[in-house]
């Protein structure tokens, strides 16, 4: 009988030792297919035959996950995990049941992260893609509905595996929209001082983590290891209600003036025991930014609306690069 599609699911290992297989640990709450991405090619020979033969080639081997899911707090750290660094000792808040985990993004020093082992399939078939890493990842949200965390993941080849006996889901809490501040401050000053109400109306904050596959020769036909070999890409667009706070960022713009921007996304369920500092679910995104362009105005139900993309790099004013906190009651990554 065929595979059902409510049947299938992707679980992650965390590996100890990057490219060896390890069993999955968790299953991510989300969607997504495996796709090998071998190349198999027909060799072309000139042997007196009309239409050639069948002879053919594999001279490559690798693998890719397109994900989305809601986002939640919870599971949101795989990606960052396998894109940004890896938090080695997360802190707990005081004695509430968060933890704190802090990404700064890389400035001085090519970041360690954590690469996972996949399986994904159906109650048909399973397969497993070990060496994985994140590629780049999107958190996008707007008003009324939850964030979507979206990602592309490379891997090794992709080859038939049995699922790990996994049956237990992992608790979640959602990343709304809805729960989420802003806060824009002049570059000098402090970050997360000054909110901007009444005003954001989309955020589309998308991190390419210029993480590589390498490809040397190393007696293998997929990829040797990964690495960074390209400086990360950070954008975030942006959605204004056409107010004060719009006109004044278009200024900035036209001006060249940075500014630093904090997205501070809190869940709507109190942790069981409050921290020192969190008494929620929290994530913060933190982010010396420099506006790249406006477009043109919109409308919607009448309203005039704007929207820019700023990106995000170190500033020497702040003396800071971007970092993302995430708080949750995680005591470990699972």
């Amino acid at each position: 009988m065929s595979g059902r599609k409510s049947l299938s699911k992707l679980q992650v290992g965390r590996e100890s030792t990057a490219g060896t297989a390890v069993a999955a640990t968790t299953i991510l709450r989300g969607s997504g297919r495996l796709l090998d991405n071998r190349l198999i090619e027909r060799v072309p020979e000139d042997v007196a035959i009309i239409g050639g033969t069948d002879r053919t080639n594999n001279p490559m081997k690798g693998g890719g996950l397109a994900w989305s899911q809601v986002a939640t707090f919870e599971q949101i750290l795989h990606f960052l995990e396998a894109g940004i660094a890896t938090e080695a000792s997360p802190t707990q808040d005081g004695a509430g049941s968060g933890y704190i985990y802090d990404y700064p993004f890389p400035s001085t020093a090519a970041p360690t992260i954590k690469t996972y082992t996949l399986e994904g399939g159906d109650d048909n078939e399973a397969e497993r893609m070990a060496y994985c890493f994140v590629n780049d990842f999107t958190l996008s949200g707007t008003g009324r509905r939850p964030y979507q965390l979206s990602a592309n993941w490379v891997g090794r080849s992709v080859e038939v595996n049995a699922f790990t006996s996994l049956s237990t889901l992992v608790a979640v809490n959602t990343m709304n929209f809805g729960m989420t501040k802003i806060y824009i401050d002049a570059i000098g000053g402090t970050i997360g001082t000054t909110i901007k109400s009444n005003t954001v109306r989309m955020v589309n904050f998308k991190y390419t983590t210029g993480i590589q596959a390498k490809d040397t020769a190393d007696g293998r036909l997929d990829f040797s290891f990964a690495q960074t070999g390209q400086d990360y890409i950070c954008k975030t667009q942006v959605e204004f209600e056409h107010d004060a706070t719009a006109a004044a960022q278009k200024v900035n713009w036209r001006a060249e003036t940075p500014v630093l921007v904090r997205i501070k996304i809190e869940g709507s369920t109190a942790f069981a025991s409050a921290g020192t500092t969190y008494s929620v679910p929290t994530v913060l995104i933190d982010l010396p930014a420099k506006w790249e362009n406006f477009e043109k105005l919109g409308d919607v139900n009448g309203n005039n609306i704007l929207r820019g993309t700023f990106f995000t790099a170190y500033n020497t004013t702040a003396a800071r690069t971007g970092s993302i906190t995430v708080v949750a009651a995680v005591a470990t990554v699972p």
